[in-house]
């Protein structure tokens, strides 16, 4: 009874395996979905929340626009507005004044530079000249 070995049927083990096989599939992929929508939940929920500070400052911000001394800054700063009776100046930085060249002189009438050699003025002189010949 030594020699005699004991032997797993074949067809029993492998349909084992291929059902443990199965089922480790199907709930492999479910899990993995299921890890990677609470990725989105967590990164959608920080959304909201800024979103949520963001609304807060805002509604802050719209309570400060209406209060008497935040629109009268704005009218003075933004619009340039004065109140009855008070006179406006308006500083200008000489800095960020535009440099000015020399005056550029007024263009003169083509027939009156018989110099000017733009192709404009050439080609409106022939076609003067042509217009005269043929006549």
């Amino acid at each position: 009874m030594m020699g005699r070995e004991r032997r797993l049927p074949a067809p029993r083990v492998a349909i084992l395996i291929l059902v443990v096989g199965g089922l480790l599939a199907t709930s492999v992929l479910p899990m993995r979905r299921y890890i990677d929508l609470r990725g989105r939940i967590a990164s959608l929920q920080e959304q909201d929340r800024a979103l949520d500070r963001q609304a807060e400052m805002l509604r802050q911000r719209k309570f400060q626009l209406r209060t008497p001394e935040e629109i009268e800054r704005i009218a003075r700063e933004d619009l340039g507005m004065v109140r009855p009776g008070e006179v406006p100046f308006v500083v200008i930085d000489p800095s960020s004044t535009p440099r000015l060249g020399p005056p550029v002189p007024a263009p003169q009438a083509a027939h009156e530079d018989p110099g000017d050699s733009s192709w404009l003025t050439r080609w409106w002189a022939a076609l003067r000249s042509t217009v005269r010949t043929v006549r």
